[in-house]
């Protein structure tokens, strides 16, 4: 991505003008840094899929995104026109060993190539944001394109790792309790209550069997202590709630 708004992460870094992508580079570097900081390291190191990378080799891959590509700029505007080649990302978060590292020298040194990718560009003569070469033939960049690509690899690949950490999250987060309401709708025959009870009752069983950090049951129900009508039925299940709690 250059000119182009991101379909999945919504950045259209065409919008930033070339004086302020030194600090958009920047800032981003910070938010990356309190994404290291904050999340457990355990955490950072866990990939969601054998194939898809942890939230702390996508940090590292755009800490040297961004010293790859400062090289490349400078290369760029000293001699343009030239073939760049190929930087191969996946055969280094191997070869490097991304997810060994610790994430608090890495959010250092994405700060640091941030600073000296964004002065590179500051360092640019306005006529040289337009030199262009190619990182694989037909694949053609301009300084311009370079400083933008790079933005979006530090946006994109933040977002996939706060999605990764919260989702990480999430499946961590024990439940507090299960609210049932289903006798709210359902209990207001005979035939209803009884089948609401045994609905009750399976769920109670099947959380019992999770022991002592199985989350609390709250069954809804109406006019339980009132008596009459559907209010009878109802307190049958709040009699059957109650025995249950007491077991």
């Amino acid at each position: 991505m250059q000119f182009e708004a991101c379909p999945d992460c919504g950045l259209d870094a065409s919008t930033n003008a070339d004086a302020d992508l030194p600090r958009a580079l920047t800032d981003v570097a910070a938010r990356w840094g309190g994404t290291l900081a904050i999340a457990d390291v355990a955490d950072l190191r866990r990939r969601p899929a054998p194939d898809v990378w942890s939230p702390l080799e996508y940090a590292c891959h755009t800490r040297d995104v961004l010293s790859v590509f400062e090289e490349r700029v400078h290369r760029t505007a000293t001699t343009p026109g030239q073939q760049l080649g190929w930087w191969d990302h996946d055969a280094a978060v191997v070869d490097s060993r991304y997810n060994e590292q610790e994430p608090v020298l890495v959010a250092e040194a994405m700060a640091a190539n941030a600073r000296r990718f964004g002065q590179a560009l500051a360092d640019l003569a306005p006529a040289q944001w337009d030199a262009a070469a190619e990182r694989r033939p037909g694949e053609r960049f301009t300084i311009r394109g370079m400083a933008r690509f790079v933005l979006h690899e530090m946006v994109h690949h933040r977002r996939d790792a706060e999605q990764q950490l919260e989702a990480t999250a999430v499946e961590r987060r024990a439940w507090a309790a299960v609210v049932v309401s289903v006798a709210l709708q359902r209990a207001r025959d005979d035939a209803g209550a009884l089948r609401t009870a045994a609905l009750v009752l399976r769920l109670v069983r099947t959380l019992a069997d999770g022991g002592a950090g199985a989350p609390g049951v709250w069954l809804l129900t109406a006019g339980a202590l009132g008596g009459g009508g559907g209010g009878a039925r109802h307190g049958g299940l709040w009699g059957l709630a109650r025995a249950a709690r007491q077991e």
